[in-house]
Order: C-alpha cells, then sequence, then structure tokens
C-alpha cells in the first residue's frame, strides 16, 4: 500500500529533492521487504522447518538461467560480465527453488556490496578433479563497509541452505574482491555427467 502512494506521489509534480526522497523511500521500501522475507526464511531454515525437495538436477543448467535474469540488471548498473558456463552437464541433488535462491542471494549480494568493482564473474571451474561452481566480483571484500549495508541474513541463508543439500562453499574475500566456490560434498552430493 505504502508503494502505491509513493507511485501516486512520483506522478506528481517535484522538484529534485523531491524525486530523490520518493526514490529512497522506495529503495527502503524494498530493503524492508528483502529483510522481512529473509528472516523468516532464515527462521525456517535454522528450526529445520522448511523442507527441501533434492532432485538431481543439472545445475549448469539452473546457473544459465540465473545469471540470465540477472544479466540485464547487471548491465544496467554498468557490470564487467564474465560468464563461462560451457561443458558437459553437472548433476547434483538441489532443491531447485532454494539452489536458485541461493543464486539469488549471492548475485545480489555483489550488486548491493560490491558495486565498487563493477564486475561479475560465474564459471564452472576444474578443481582438484572436481568441478565446482565459482562465483566473483571486484568488489572491496566482505568485511569492508558498503553504501547499502545489510543485515548478513542473505549469507547465512546461503549456508544453511548449502548445508541442507549437503553442499559445501568456500569463500575467498580482500579488499580486491571475492571468490566464492561451490562444491558438492564427497560423502553426500552426486557430482557426476
Amino acid at each position: 500500500m505504502i508503494r502505491s502512494h509513493l507511485h501516486i506521489l512520483g506522478k506528481e509534480q517535484l522538484s529534485g529533492r523531491g524525486w530523490e526522497s520518493v526514490k529512497l523511500m522506495d529503495e527502503r521500501i524494498e530493503n524492508l521487504g528483502v529483510l522481512i522475507e529473509n528472516l523468516l526464511s532464515y527462521n525456517l531454515l535454522s528450526s529445520g522447518r522448511m523442507t527441501l525437495k533434492p532432485e538431481r538436477k543439472d545445475i549448469l543448467r539452473l546457473l544459465r538461467e540465473s545469471a540470465a535474469a540477472w544479466y540485464p540488471l547487471w548491465e544496467k548498473e554498468g557490470f564487467r560480465i564474465e560468464i563461462d558456463l560451457e561443458g558437459e552437464p553437472l548433476h547434483w541433488y538441489v532443491d531447485e527453488s532454494w539452489f536458485r535462491r541461493i543464486l539469488d542471494n549471492l548475485f545480489q549480494n555483489i550488486v548491493r556490496h560490491a558495486r565498487s568493482g563493477l564486475y561479475v564473474g560465474v564459471a564452472v571451474e576444474d578443481r582438484e578433479g572436481e568441478r565446482v561452481i565459482v562465483i566473483r566480483d571486484r568488489g572491496q571484500g566482505l568485511g569492508s563497509g558498503s553504501d547499502s549495508k545489510g543485515a548478513g541474513l542473505g549469507l547465512s541463508i546461503v549456508d544453511l541452505l548449502l548445508k541442507r543439500m549437503e553442499l559445501g562453499w568456500k569463500v575467498d574475500s580482500t579488499k580486491q574482491g571475492t571468490t566464492i566456490v561451490i562444491l558438492s560434498l564427497p560423502h553426500g552430493n552426486l557430482n557426476k555427467t
């Protein structure tokens, strides 16, 4: 309801400062909505009340579709985009909708917190004989502040979801950027073509 009033206000004759205020209010409302959604998801996941339905899925296909959905926003924001998702299918047992949520949380973090680097890389690489997902940015690293400070729930949700799907992740974050590697854990998930 508040957004509809902002929309009406946006149709009025406003000064430059007025437009900035409307834009800021809209961004804050959007951030609040994301925070509430993340709080609910985190609560359900951490309490074990969230049911996951893992199925054998082609992770490359899910990555391509997710990157394609984010591509227009990355372009609009001026990011340099490198995507290397070629090769044979990569099958893991995942809950498709929650795996997409993992990717959305990671991509959203890049847009919100690593904007300064204006770079996003998404690839599948061979590391130590295993095919892994690699997501990179060239922001200032996870430890540094950003213009869009978050509550940290997005990465907590990523961690919980990956554990529930028996996937692992490694984060390497410096002032030159962050690299996140998602991998299949040897005891659980199927990492075959």
